[in-house]
């Protein structure tokens, strides 16, 4: 953002389409807690929390 001089983003987790879906501020894949589901294990980016306001507060400090 501070290259894009970028003052605010929008942030948009879920994609029904993927079956992503947001419920009470957590992410899900299907009926599977993101952190519960195969992307747990991704080799670039694990998903091991599906707490949105935690993982948006841990990508903020980057």
């Amino acid at each position: 953002m501070d290259e894009l001089q970028a003052t605010f983003t929008v942030i948009t987790p879920a994609f029904p389409e993927n079956a992503r879906t947001v419920f009470k501020g957590h992410l899900f894949v299907g009926d599977v807690l993101l952190s519960h589901s195969s992307m747990q294990h991704h080799p670039l980016t694990p998903m091991t929390n599906a707490n949105l306001v935690r993982v948006m507060a841990f990508s903020a400090r980057f």
